[in-house]
């Protein structure tokens, strides 16, 4: 999940977020969220099989039509900083059952 804001609150525009795997895009992984002076939260997620040595980027892109849009850290008054980028992971494993 990012977050995902104008800096100055004018930011009007949309920010695309998606995967790629060894530099290669995946497949219908993009997401789009679209500001408008505000603050969003886009989430993009996939399950996909990650080997030994491959390599996962999050990219993304704006179309703006005014002011600047991007991923923003927010301090909190009195509370733990809010990333711009939350990133999990998780193992999923299984085993084979044989029911002859």
């Amino acid at each position: 999940a990012v977050q995902v804001a104008s800096e100055d609150n004018n930011g009007i525009g949309d920010l695309h977020l998606w995967m790629k795997l060894n530099g290669n895009d995946i497949p219908n992984s993009n997401t789009i969220q679209s500001i408008n002076k505000d603050t969003g939260v886009l989430i993009c997620q996939s399950a996909i099989e990650i080997k030994v040595g491959d390599k996962l980027q999050m990219v993304y892109s704006t179309d703006v039509a005014q002011g600047k849009i991007g991923l923003v850290a927010t301090q909190p008054h009195n509370q733990p900083l809010v990333p711009s980028i939350i990133m999990s992971i998780m193992k999923s494993s299984y085993a084979e059952d044989n029911y002859d």
